[in-house]
């Protein structure tokens, strides 16, 4: 009979240690983990021309005009014969919060056999990284193989920068 007692509290100390280990194991499996929070970003696209100026004047070119405003140059200049030109230094700069690729360079002429207009410098694909700038230089100048009369021609040009992300 003793052994019998001890064997039904055995049984019954595991039963209850078993209903304890469910109640502890339901209760883990039940708990809800909810995380919550905000965030923001913001950025800033801010490319632009900070300036355009006459960096050299070849023969007897003269400036007439150089205008910008935001990513596009207005540029014009005389020309009276061969080996007159105006080179421009056109500077923009990614005041920005993230980097930004030059897509294109729109450079318009003046439909004048007469005038040829040349950009270097910045170039297509290139990336202008954020809080520095970049230089593209156009020369407007005579054309050397032009055979035809065009004294006192004006040049004219149009840069339009396009940059994406």
């Amino acid at each position: 009979m003793y052994r019998e007692k001890r064997r039904n509290r055995i049984i019954i100390l595991v039963l209850v240690g078993v209903v304890c280990l469910m109640g502890v194991g339901y209760a883990a499996f039940q708990t809800r983990l909810n995380i919550t929070g905000t965030s923001e970003i913001s950025s800033d696209w801010n490319i632009k021309i900070i300036s355009v100026d006459v960096t050299e004047i070849g023969g007897d070119g003269e400036n007439v005009k150089n205008n910008y405003t935001d990513l596009t140059a207005d540029l014009e200049a005389n020309l009276y014969g061969k080996g007159d030109y105006v080179e421009y230094s056109i500077i923009v700069e990614n005041a920005g919060t993230f980097d930004a690729k030059l897509e294109s360079i729109g450079l318009t002429n003046t439909n004048n056999e007469a005038v040829l207009i040349t950009s270097s410098g910045l170039t297509k694909g290139q990336t202008l990284y954020k809080n520095t700038t970049a230089t593209l230089k156009v020369r407007i100048e005579y054309n050397s193989s032009y055979e035809g009369d065009a004294s006192g021609t004006s040049g004219e040009s149009t840069v339009d920068l396009e940059f994406v992300q």
